[in-house]
């Protein structure tokens, strides 16, 4: 069977988009089923110009489409273009540019996706929030990972609240749970980690006009709608990068007038999603309402109520 796997990445003036790409194919089962397509914004220093990592592409299974920096547009503007070289692949992953991953994560979450699919599972999607890893960037090497010796130890989205924007607080590492090596089910998506069938890059296309607040909720509603059920993976399958200090993103490295602008769009964008305004390819899907999707999640967005117990 194909078990080819599509690697979305964007990534924004990070050096560490090599080690991260190097890093997937290392502890991988099966490197040459990995097709990377990275969404480079560069800038001329070394480590992150035009050419960072131009020395993988004739080792590798891997496409680039490059941006200066100051063309950027945001996280899923850059998401979005590197979906755009999804080539059917059978499987898709979307992860960050600064991700560490265990040994044999494909065939782990390859397993994980059949198991659910076998339980009558008809659209599963693995998502988790990655633990932290700490790296010391002058010796160039990575040092502390997270939960490393509690793989089953993974955190469950909870919401806080709602916002008046409609997008749901459920950030940190607030609901930490032993899910005994077993996929569990989740209500919501961490953007730093999304394993799934490969055609969801295009059923579920990345829209390109969320910007940063909301992407991930966005994300999640339309993915259910489209009739995905959402799972974490069985354990940690990778680690995410905690920076000693605040890493450069287009909302912090713009002026704030700028960032404001997209911000703001956004979050028209994600009000019409939830008035169900009509928004083309990037709109809930067909297979379930928004209501059956606040029904799941026990929340009412409109009046902005969370129905935990």
């Amino acid at each position: 069977m194909n078990q080819s796997i599509f690697i979305a990445i964007a990534s924004y003036l990070d050096y560490e988009i090599k080690y991260t790409i190097l890093d997937c194919i290392k502890k991988s089962d099966n490197p040459n089923n990995l097709y990377f397509s990275i969404c480079l914004q560069y800038d001329e220093k070394i480590g992150t110009s035009e050419g960072c990592i131009d020395d993988l592409v004739g080792d590798y299974n891997i496409t680039i489409n490059k941006f200066h920096y100051s063309e950027s547009k945001g996280g899923c503007w850059a998401r979005n273009i590197a979906q755009k070289n999804y080539n059917n692949q059978t499987y898709s992953l979307q992860v960050d540019s600064h991700t560490r991953f265990i040994q044999d994560w494909d065939k782990i979450v390859i397993s994980d996706y059949s198991n659910l699919k076998e339980k009558g599972i008809k659209k599963p999607l693995l998502s988790f929030l990655p633990p932290a890893y700490t790296r010391d960037d002058k010796l160039n090497k990575d040092l502390e990972f997270k939960e490393k010796q509690n793989l089953s130890i993974l955190q469950i989205p909870k919401i806080k609240f709602i916002s008046k924007d409609f997008w749901p607080d459920y950030g940190g590492y607030n609901n930490q749970i032993d899910i005994k090596y077993k996929p569990t089910s989740i209500s919501l998506l961490y953007g730093g980690f999304i394993f799934t069938a490969g055609e969801w890059v295009q059923e579920v296309e990345q829209d390109p006009l969320h910007y940063y607040t909301g992407e991930e909720f966005a994300l999640a509603i339309r993915s259910y709608t489209f009739g995905y059920d959402f799972f974490t993976p069985s354990q940690i399958i990778a680690w995410h990068r905690a920076h000693p200090q605040v890493p450069k993103k287009h909302f912090n490295n713009n002026e704030k007038i700028i960032a404001d602008k997209y911000h703001t769009a956004a979050m028209k964008r994600l009000r019409k999603l939830i008035m169900g305004n009509d928004l083309g390819k990037y709109g809930v899907g067909n297979i379930r309402t928004l209501q059956e999707y606040e029904t799941f999640a026990n929340i009412d967005i409109k009046n902005q109520i969370v129905k935990y117990v």
